[in-house]
């Protein structure tokens, strides 16, 4: 679509009109500009809009908790900033002095999986009942679902209790105390624990890594005839410590893992909230007007759809008027790739692969033929089969003989390219070459 193309239609100030708020509109002009053009994928969104406009109370629930997920997770940023700190700090001692810092991440890293679970649990009951009918929405409630009514939380809790014990488990850092080495049976057990749950979590999403410890090093200097020489022995402590801190920050990237696949269904949807409260309000204009709406069947571009024709030519009458006629019909074609409730009780609209607009307002500045033809022309290099295309007062600045033949053969060539073309205009060559709408 042509970047000017909305601006020159006035079509954000029209949705201000709806929804007068600039940060919605904003968000919605920039997704209306990527024109969707694939009809499933628009039949998706109706999908969406639908389940919000039947229940308008799902966005409000929806917006408290992605406030709370943004808060959320700017503390969890501050956490996490100070713990690398600290364990940066310790990289340059030796590996089982790391050990501390390294459970303080961790520390850190299960209390933000705790808290975006917390998300869930604190969801309306309804919400969890209600029957959606979007992909979106029904496998958001199919993770809900999961982590509440399963044993994920309780899974978490339970390796969380593990890791503990884990860190605890032994006085390890003195010499005299031999190296419990089952402890790696044991991290060799965390890890698989935690990969399962970040599986069943999310299937499509995760990762699923196995890591699996790595102790006959140690197995073979805890065996050797020199194993009791203290120099051995530090040597074989500083080792397993080292497997320590890798193991241990192979859970903390599980966990994060797991953590970055709770807080997606809500952010997947947070990019979408603007959009749905502009269809809620968009939905409420039309009650508002008594207007009954729906959302329309799309077709493939270029097929046919009734009372559908390649050309009208609005010829004379009041520019306002025609105007408006120009804006509404962009603003349908608009509304209906968009996924949003149009007019009416039912239509079928075949997808436009693009819209544009050329109006007097951009040539009269430049004021001469030569570039009024240069702009039209780099307008027309842009227009794609089946798309749409308007013409509101052109080369009104330009003399009759110098402009018909060259306009009316951009109007043919554009119809040759499947476009609907809307053309506005008080030259009466275009009607004597096609005729008046």
């Amino acid at each position: 679509m042509d970047k000017h193309t909305l601006t020159d239609l006035n079509i954000p100030n029209y949705l201000l009109d709806i929804c007068p708020d600039e940060n919605t509109v904003k968000d919605v002009v920039a997704d209306m500009q990527k024109l969707e053009q694939c009809p499933a994928a628009i039949t998706q969104r109706q999908r969406e809009m639908a389940d919000f406009i039947n229940n308008p109370d799902l966005l409000g629930i929806l917006v408290r908790q992605i406030r709370l997920l943004d808060d959320m997770k700017e503390q969890h940023r501050a956490e996490r900033l100070s713990a690398a700190k600290s364990r940066v700090q310790s990289a340059q001692r030796p590996p089982k002095e790391q050990l501390g810092p390294i459970m303080s991440n961790l520390s850190v890293i299960m209390k933000q999986a705790e808290d975006s679970i917390r998300l869930y649990s604190d969801l309306p009951v309804y919400f969890r009942d209600f029957a959606f009918t979007s992909d979106l929405l029904i496998d958001f409630k199919a993770a809900l679902v999961k982590i509440i009514s399963g044993d994920i939380q309780e899974r978490l809790i339970a390796i969380s209790k593990d890791i503990q014990m884990l860190y605890s488990a032994g006085a390890r850092q003195q010499a005299s105390i031999l190296i419990n080495y089952t402890l790696d049976d044991n991290l060799d057990k965390l890890h698989c624990q935690l990969s399962k749950l970040l599986y069943d979590s999310s299937p499509r999403a995760a990762d699923q890594r196995i890591a699996f410890f790595k102790k006959d090093s140690i197995l073979n200097i805890l065996r050797s005839s020199s194993k009791q020489k203290e120099e051995e022995f530090e040597i074989a402590e500083n080792f397993f410590a080292y497997s320590l801190v890798i193991g241990l920050t192979y859970l903390m990237d599980l966990l994060a893992q797991f953590t970055l696949n709770l807080q997606k269904p809500f952010e997947h949807i947070n990019r979408k909230l603007s959009l749905y409260r502009f269809g809620l309000a968009l939905a409420a204009r039309h009650k508002a007007h008594g207007t009954p709406f729906c959302f329309p069947q799309m077709l493939q571009a270029g097929e046919e759809t009734p009372g559908t024709v390649p050309l009208k030519v609005l010829y004379g009458g009041d520019g306002n008027d025609y105007f408006d006629f120009v804006q509404e019909q962009a603003l349908l074609q608009l509304y209906a790739q968009s996924g949003y409730p149009i007019a009416g009780e039912e239509a079928r609209i075949a997808v436009a692969t693009g819209l544009f607009a050329q109006f007097p307002s951009n040539e009269l500045m430049l004021g001469r033929f030569e570039e009024e033809v240069r702009e039209m022309s780099a307008l027309v290099k842009q227009i794609k089969p089946y798309g749409m295309v308007f013409f509101h007062e052109v080369f009104q600045s330009t003399a009759y003989e110098d402009i018909a033949g060259p306009f009316a053969e951009i109007v043919e060539y554009l119809i040759g390219l499947s476009c609907r073309v809307v053309v506005v205009t008080h030259n009466n060559f275009l009607v004597e070459r096609f005729g008046v709408e």
